[in-house]
Parts: structure tokens; C-alpha cells; sequence
């Protein structure tokens, strides 16, 4: 586009070999991001346990449905998670096996914080999950917006770059927040089946 100006009178020489200069600079940095990237890969891959020169395929990562959250009911998982908390059986059966007062005492006190801690985690857990629900509604709703938006046309170039520029921020910032829903409700079942934070 450069030379094109410059054919026309709109451009020095000058202005050829900056944009030039420019144009081989944004090449050089883009080959030295793909190397980055494969090396990034190959280290991943060594760290992994596979060949450097592997070709391993990952397999997508599930969707949690908003059913599934909504279909959670804190006060059973949270007694499945008592009853689960590896931490909490252990203390459970120390104290029934204890002969002593005061050793059977200072297991109560401990089940019953362990108890407390098991809930408050549970909670947090669950509160968690939800803001998470939240996140992945809104950025669902922001790329339908920059869908709709690039769909509809613009009258100028700018601001249909623009709109398309919106649409693949609102694709990644989607899919990011469907990962951390992923994450938040794996790390919720987690809980249930007895990671929950004990002590």
C-alpha cells in the first residue's frame, strides 16, 4: 500500500523502506513467537512423559451443563463430604477407639473444627461454582452481542474490524470462562467425595 502511494506522488522512498523495515521486523518477531511456541510444546510434551518429537492429541475438555450446577444441593453434598473426609474418619475412629478423658476430648474438639472447616469449605466451594455459572452466562451473552454485531455489517471497514475485533475477544473470553466453570465443578465433586479442606 506503500508503494502504491509512493506511484501516485502520496509516499517518499523513505516511507517505502520504513514500511518495508516494519513489515520484515513483524516477520521476524512472528517466526521467533512460533518458535516459542515449539519449544513451549516440546517442553510440555518432555514434561509429560512423551517423545519431544510426539505427536500427542489431547482430548477436549467436557462442558459442565448449567443443569448440573443448578441440580446441586449444598446441604446433601455437604453431608456426603463429612461422611467422605478421609481427615475426618480418622479422628472419628481415634476417638472411638480412645480410652482416656482427656484424649477423647481433645478428639471431639477437633471433629467438631474439622466439621466446621469441612462446611465452610463446602461453601466456599459452592459459591465459587456459581460466580463462575455467572461469568460463563455473561461471556456467553457478550459474544452473542459481537456475533449479532459483526453479522449485522458496518458501513465502514473500521468499525467492521472493529466488530470483529469484539467477536474473537468474546470467543476467548467465553471459552475461558467455560474452563473455569469446568474447573469450579470438578473442584466441587472434589469436595463431595472427600477432598475437602479438613484441618
Amino acid at each position: 500500500s506503500t508503494e502504491k502511494k509512493k506511484a501516485v506522488g502520496q509516499a517518499t522512498e523513505m516511507d517505502v523502506l520504513t514500511a518495508k523495515a516494519q513489515v520484515d521486523a513483524g516477520e521476524l518477531t512472528l517466526k521467533g513467537d512460533e518458535s516459542t511456541i515449539r519449544k513451549t510444546a516440546e517442553l510440555l510434551q518432555v514434561s509429560l512423559g512423551w517423545k519431544a518429537d510426539a505427536s500427542p492429541v489431547f482430548p477436549e475438555i467436557p462442558s459442565v451443563e448449567e443443569s448440573a450446577v443448578q441440580q446441586i444441593s449444598l446441604a446433601e453434598d455437604s453431608k456426603k463430604a463429612l461422611e467422605n473426609n478421609f481427615s475426618l474418619q480418622i479422628n472419628t475412629r481415634k476417638r472411638d477407639l480412645s480410652t482416656g478423658d482427656a484424649n477423647r476430648e481433645d478428639l471431639e474438639n477437633k471433629i467438631k473444627n474439622q466439621k466446621e472447616k469441612i462446611q465452610s469449605d463446602m461453601l466456599s466451594r459452592y459459591q465459587s461454582l456459581k460466580q463462575a455459572l455467572d461469568a460463563e452466562a455473561n461471556a456467553k451473552a457478550a459474544y452473542e452481542k459481537a456475533e449479532r454485531s459483526l453479522k449485522l455489517g458496518s458501513v465502514s471497514v473500521k468499525a467492521r474490524d472493529k466488530a470483529k475485533t469484539a467477536l474473537d475477544v468474546a470467543v476467548l473470553q467465553k471459552r475461558q470462562a467455560e474452563l473455569k466453570l469446568t474447573e469450579e465443578y470438578l473442584d466441587y465433586q472434589a469436595g463431595v467425595a472427600g477432598l475437602a479442606t479438613a484441618e
